[in-house]
């Protein structure tokens, strides 16, 4: 498993979502099942470069036919054969099947990163709309304020009637973008139940604050051929080549 990157954001509310993530997330229990079928199946592979043993026996019931006497007849014998891999196919065979072993692990890590990285950018959607939607609130509060006084004015005669309209067509535009915002917040919150493994109506996920994240003081920096060899989908594209090839090589 990848190393827990995610922990630099020191949000404990975050370590939480992504560690539910990977335990209850079903991708990775298809992935971790993928790899174990791929390990077995090259364990059973190996069994090609030792001798195979055969044994059979058998019982029957007889009569002899001079004395009518009746008896029992065992029979046992047992066989060794040893395929002798004089061409190697028997290796390129192993050799394909660990490479296929190689692929479902790289497959694996990368089911890892995905999860992990959609759960954080889910999470921080999450916190910065749960941001828009209380600085929203207090611009509506602020402009509702604002609008009462404004009528407290116009019917003293300090003010237009103008302004009066023009305040409420602002009070108004800014009560009108708050539902889209709660939307999106829904739609997130939804997805991150989805990533943790839990249906959307069985209960709510945390709730994160911006405040609540760090950004991490030290970036890692590494040149790009580096960080496109540490990628994991890249290192299974090479693994499935391997196999391919050696499976030319058993077919040769």
């Amino acid at each position: 498993m990848p190393g827990r990157w995610w922990a630099e954001f020191g949000s404990d509310s975050l370590n939480g979502l992504v560690e539910q993530a990977l335990r209850n997330n079903p991708d990775i229990e298809t992935a971790q099942a993928a790899l174990r079928q791929a390990a077995e199946n090259y364990i059973a592979d190996t069994g090609q470069l030792y001798p195979q043993v055969h044994g059979n026996a058998s019982l029957a019931r007889q009569r002899s036919a001079t004395t009518g006497q009746a008896f029992d007849l065992f029979n046992a014998s047992v066989g060794v054969s040893y395929l002798v891999d004089a061409f190697g196919g028997v290796q390129r065979s192993l050799e394909a099947s660990a490479a296929t072993q190689e692929t479902q692990r790289f497959h694996l890590e990368a089911t890892y990163l995905a999860l992990t990285s959609n759960v954080i950018t889910a999470a921080i959607q999450e916190a910065a709309l749960s941001a828009q939607i209380a600085a929203l609130q207090d611009i509506i509060t602020a402009q509702s304020q604002e609008l009462d006084l404004l009528n407290q004015q116009f019917e003293l005669g300090a003010v237009a009637r103008g302004d009066v309209l023009a305040q409420q067509s602002q009070l108004a535009s800014t009560q009108a973008s708050l539902p889209p915002v709660q939307k999106q917040l829904e739609q997130v919150r939804n997805t991150l139940a989805i990533l943790t493994g839990r249906l959307p109506a069985a209960g709510q996920v945390p709730s994160l604050e911006l405040a609540d994240l760090r950004l991490p003081p030290d970036l890692p920096l590494s040149v790009p051929s580096n960080l496109v060899h540490q990628r994991p989908d890249i290192r299974a594209s090479e693994a499935l080549l391997h196999s391919a090839t050696a499976n030319v090589g058993v077919a040769t």
